[in-house]
């Protein structure tokens, strides 16, 4: 029962950092996708409609930028672990290395398994939606 704690601890705090940094990435991508697609507002685009074609793209975002916030997620996570010297107890307690890996790699794999499900069936259908949704706002009142 121990062993299971401890893996949902690290698993809490190594999902918890992905989180954070997959939410850093999207919003400094969006917040400059967003100042250079200002350039594109005319009469017919508004700031309000260049702003809802980048929501549409979110997906297509998050999974272009879900390897980085893992890497740099788990990264945080166990570091922030080890400075509070909290991997040292859990490896004098007798956790092995390979059982932190593990413990690691759980929410790992269940990002990886949401990212597969967005880059599969979500992603491709919001970008098709937000380039026909562009490609008439641009069409019907003005060039973009």
């Amino acid at each position: 029962m121990v062993l299971d704690r401890l893996d949902r601890y690290i698993a809490r705090n190594v999902l918890a950092a992905i989180v954070v940094v997959q939410f850093v990435l999207l919003g400094l991508d969006i917040t400059i996708a967003y100042i250079d697609d200002l350039g594109d507002v005319q009469a017919g685009y508004t700031a309000l409609d260049a702003l809802i074609y980048l929501l549409m793209r979110t997906p297509w975002r998050f999974y272009q930028y879900a390897p980085v916030a893992v890497l740099i997620g788990a990264l945080i996570g166990l570091g922030s672990m080890a400075s509070s010297n909290e991997l040292t107890v859990m490896r004098a307690a007798g956790r092995s290395l390979a059982r932190i890996v593990w413990g690691v790699m759980k929410p790992v794999l269940v990002v990886v398994a949401v990212v597969l499900v967005v880059a599969e069936y979500v992603s491709p259908r919001t970008e098709q939606y937000a380039e026909a949704w562009r490609l008439e706002k641009c069409r019907a009142k003005a060039p973009c």
